[in-house]
């Protein structure tokens, strides 16, 4: 009896391990295929980002600006070099994920 359920625990841990794994790993290969379409250009320049885009993310953390500096604020840091539009598009991108749209 004891055996039976020590083989049951160790068959139901495998598989949540398993399926762990490869949910981590099909993750992996999707956020950095669709994020890192955009170019590299060195730019830090606000006027180049389009409207469309400014308004979406804006109106993804409820108008508030102090949100919107933080993410894009934090994006800079953890990818620098990229451009002002890619930020903006990166932040909608995570917050589209985080929020499983």
């Amino acid at each position: 009896m004891e055996y039976i359920i020590l083989g049951l625990f160790i068959v139901i841990f495998g598989l949540i391990f398993f399926f762990y794994r490869k949910n981590q790993s099909s993750l992996k290969k999707s956020s950095s295929r669709l994020y890192r379409t955009t170019s590299r250009a060195k730019t830090h320049s606000g006027k180049s980002v389009p409207r469309k885009t400014r308004k979406q993310l804006t109106a993804m953390v409820g108008g508030d600006q102090r949100t919107v500096e933080r993410l894009l604020k934090n994006l800079r840091l953890k990818h620098p070099g990229e451009s002002e539009t890619w930020y903006w598009e990166k932040a909608i991108f995570d917050l589209e994920r985080d929020r499983r749209y």
